[in-house]
């Protein structure tokens, strides 16, 4: 993303609070169609409009994305997990945390399906 800013002539226009949260995006939206579609191609595309870009990641999936609910949390509630970085260490209680990260950082998102199969999940920040 930084090298495609860079080729634009981009990077000295933009906010680089801007920039971070499009790395963010692009991450998220990348690590749901790896997960989604493990081993099949997926495809990333950036358009510079104007007064937005847009970003958007394709998969062969057809199934919609489920952002997961999060909050409110009651006091005590969050606990750290001592072994969250402990090497195979899995638990129910990490991730799904992405899409709610996208949409709090866009001023648009979507999914539009492509037929016979896949899907772009596409997102749009304002600038």
């Amino acid at each position: 993303m930084e090298q495609r800013l860079g080729l634009l002539g981009l990077m000295d226009h933009l906010p680089t609070e801007l920039i971070d949260d499009l790395h963010l995006i692009v991450s998220e939206l990348a690590t749901n169609a790896c997960q989604t579609t493990p081993e099949r191609e997926i495809t990333f595309k950036a358009v510079f409009e104007e007064r937005s870009i847009w970003i958007g990641v394709w998969d062969s999936s057809n199934e919609a994305p489920k952002p997961r609910q999060i909050g409110p949390f009651p006091a005590g509630d969050l606990q750290p997990d001592a072994h969250a970085l402990d090497e195979g260490h899995e638990s129910d209680d990490i991730g799904g945390l992405g899409l709610p990260i996208v949409i709090a950082l866009t001023d648009e998102r979507g999914v539009e399906f492509t037929p016979p199969e896949g899907k772009w999940v596409w997102a749009r920040l304002k600038h």
